[in-house]
């Protein structure tokens, strides 16, 4: 069930009206899709909450005797189902039913799911000599080398598989999307079974049961309004535990302080110049102050994407301060110990309205403040921003209190 209440302020308020009425008045009718809308508005302004056992698993829809069926519209279950290298899908059924089935179109783009429902063909002859008795699991990766992004598809499966009541060695994935590697591909090894991908695929497969993953803009997480997400700390749980990381425990006389930076590299073909945004221009003079401000304590700054995935989560999760520019490598707060802060920073050009990791940091109970730059004077050229010291320091001092309750930092020897 679905709660729904508008936030108490008239500045959320103004522009979801206006927007609506943008929309219903200049929008020509052809082409508005009033559920692209919904989606919008609840992503943008609407306060709500999910129960994800109630409206996806026990809302299933059941066709051809239970060969496909759809759960809240957002994920399926294929039985007996032939699948081509072409990501085509044959499934023993004859009924048209499932043509009138929908799934929900995500943030920002329509649902591929509904392109292989439209494509999916009845058979009654098995081509293929290979198959696959574990369950399977088909995700389709929008952004395959943004971290946030692919967050969202880990938690997907996971979320499937823990309302499926499927362990996660016991899930193979298969990626259907043809992207180059990328240093995240290894982390689908770790979090669940054998992991292949579409494009290696030289002959069709029967597969005893198939799911068709939530796509990542459909994601939970991807709501940022939502009060609570579910099974986070679960997920959070499970993502350090397959990685063998063990709790941290919070010692005040000695916090970890991580800085996280962001650089310019090459993390696709999409981006040949590796050319990115939102990067601190005074990182050094960062580090000395904070240790001049605490002194005896571990301060560190790092740019993760050049370091394997298994190094980046054993790093964080034994972190109790993490700090950054606003961008994908924040979505390592799912690793943070339970008491940990988090200092988001922004510059000029990027709203401190792109909630994603003030909502990662609520839904986990963790300690979050932020900071955009106002002063034109800090950016730079090449989108670098100067983060003035003083700032930096006053907010881990507040971050530091809201952990220990009161500043116990040693002095200088």
């Amino acid at each position: 069930m679905v709660k729904l209440k508008l936030k108490n302020s008239v500045k959320c308020f103004l522009p979801l009206l206006v927007m609506v009425l943008i929309v219903i008045f200049f929008v020509p009718k052809k082409i508005l899709n009033l559920e692209q809308v919904k989606h919008q508005l609840y992503y943008l302004y609407i306060v709500h909450d999910i129960n994800v056992d109630e409206e996806w698993l026990h809302r299933p829809t059941q066709i051809c005797e239970g060969t496909f069926t759809g759960y809240g519209n957002e994920f399926a279950i294929l039985r007996d189902v032939e699948v081509f290298p072409e990501t085509h899908f044959k499934l023993k059924c004859a009924s048209r039913k499932f043509r009138n089935y929908q799934f929900t179109n995500g943030m920002g783009a329509k649902n591929h799911l509904n392109q292989w429902l439209e494509a999916l063909e009845d058979t009654s002859v098995t081509e293929s000599k290979n198959v696959q008795k574990k369950k399977t699991i088909f995700v389709l990766r929008y952004e395959y080398a943004n971290l946030y992004h692919q967050m969202t598809d880990f938690y997907n499966a996971f979320l499937v598989a823990k309302l499926l009541k499927i362990p996660p060695d016991d899930l193979d994935v298969v990626l259907t999307d043809r992207n180059s590697p990328s240093v995240l591909d290894k982390a689908w090894d770790v979090l669940f079974g054998n992991v292949t991908k579409v494009k290696d695929m030289k002959e069709p497969v029967f597969y005893k049961e198939v799911i068709w993953a939530v796509i990542g803009y459909n994601s939970p997480m991807n709501f940022h309004s939502l009060n609570s997400l579910p099974y986070v700390e679960e997920f959070s749980h499970f993502f350090k535990t397959r990685y063998n990381t063990g709790p941290k425990v919070l010692d005040c006389a000695g916090v970890s302080i991580l800085f996280v930076w962001r650089r310019n590299y090459v993390a696709h073909p999409g981006n040949p110049s590796g050319t990115i945004s939102r990067k601190i221009k005074n990182e050094k003079e960062l580090i000395e102050a904070v240790q001049e401000v605490f002194p005896g304590h571990s301060v560190a700054g790092i740019q993760l994407d050049e370091h394997e995935i298994n190094d980046q989560v054993k790093w964080v999760s034994q972190t109790d301060i993490l700090v950054g520019m606003h961008g994908a490598g924040m979505s390592h707060i799912m690793e943070l110990p339970y008491h940990a802060g988090v200092l988001e920073l922004f510059p000029t050009y990027k709203a401190k309205t792109n909630r994603h990791f003030r909502a990662m940091a609520r839904w986990r109970g963790l300690h979050y403040r932020s900071w955009q730059n106002i002063n034109p004077n800090n950016e730079f050229k090449g989108q670098y921003t100067r983060i003035p010291p003083i700032v930096v320091t006053q907010h881990l001092l507040g971050l530091y209190r809201d952990m220990c309750g009161s500043i116990t930092i040693p002095a200088k020897t």
